[in-house]
């Protein structure tokens, strides 16, 4: 018998193997790169999302500071000028051009506290509405009347009504700004339109007016020399629609929420249902956020 000479073929067996294994080889590197290919793009997406994010969370945080300086200089117009008629105002609000320089407010008012014998001088006789109005408290036997105006900046904007101005939820705003001479958000109040749509949620935002020009420093202070309110008033899908054009971004959806907890009965506004030919599907990412907005803890989501 002759030997086997070392060196030769491979049995069958191993030649049958070997594309197999070359196979699995293949897919399993084929399978680890687009794994890695995806890590990488999903890191590069949730970066990308962490950062606009925060950039939109900035935006909401810092949109409403520039409708408070509007009001503080508003505040301080009738400070210094507290014979000032809705015709001044007027023309106060157009010269600031806050249509277009601040878009996402739904208009600005007064509420201008007097006493009732100042209520015909002829420095009032322009005024639209005054009647008995009971928000602050009694502070002498001296009778008050109060005035009230509201500057529609968009048309869908409904009218000034006193009724809403005393419901609760507003008069703690009023009450928490008066005693503390700082701007004061509302919690959620529904808001109609001129169009007669349905009530949208949105919010106010109430800036103290003190006699003479001046801050009291003490509470029992601010509430004697209080005159009066200017306001701004936010339909809450208008605000985040202006939040949104900031960044200009499309892939991204906000939802407002009023109060530290995200839930059903705390939603502002989500953003996704203004596209409603959209297939709904559960997002890639989320993250929460919470911002204080004169005193008012929202959750950005």
């Amino acid at each position: 018998m002759s030997e086997l000479k070392r060196g030769g073929p491979p049995p069958r067996r191993y030649r049958y193997f070997v594309p197999y294994f070359v196979l699995v080889i293949g897919l399993l590197s084929s399978l680890f790169f687009s794994y890695y290919v995806w890590r990488t793009g999903e890191a590069k997406d949730l970066e990308r999302f962490n950062t606009t994010t925060q950039e939109l969370t900035t935006y909401v945080r810092g949109r409403p500071r520039l409708y408070i300086e509007v009001l503080r200089a508003a505040s301080g117009l009738f400070a210094a000028s507290p014979s000032i008629n809705p015709a001044q105002f007027q023309k106060f609000v157009e010269r600031l051009e806050l249509a277009d320089q601040y878009p996402g407010v739904e208009g600005i008012g007064f509420l201008v506290r007097e006493r009732r014998d100042a209520k015909t001088s002829p420095a009032n006789g322009e005024q639209l509405a005054a009647a008995d109005f009971d928000i602050w408290p009694n502070q002498s036997d001296e009778a008050f009347v109060t005035t009230l105006h509201f500057e529609p900046l968009d048309r869908r904007a409904g009218k000034a009504d006193f009724a809403f101005h005393v419901n609760p939820i507003c008069k703690l705003a009023m009450q928490t700004a008066r005693d503390t001479s700082l701007p004061s958000t509302t919690a959620a109040v529904m808001l109609s339109s001129a169009n007669e749509q349905e009530p949208q949620p949105g919010f106010l935002i109430y800036a103290p007016i003190y006699e003479n020009d001046r801050t009291p420093k003490t509470i029992d202070e601010r509430r004697e020399a209080l005159a009066g309110f200017v306001y701004s008033r936010f339909r809450a899908s208008e605000f985040l629609k202006a939040v949104l054009a900031i960044k200009n971004t499309q892939d991204i959806d906000l939802r407002l929420y009023d109060g530290p907890d995200a839930t059903p009965q705390t939603l502002l506004h989500d953003t996704a249902s203004d596209h409603p030919e959209t297939v709904e599907t559960s997002p890639r990412f989320t993250a929460f956020s919470h911002v204080d907005v004169a005193g008012r803890i929202w959750t950005v989501g």
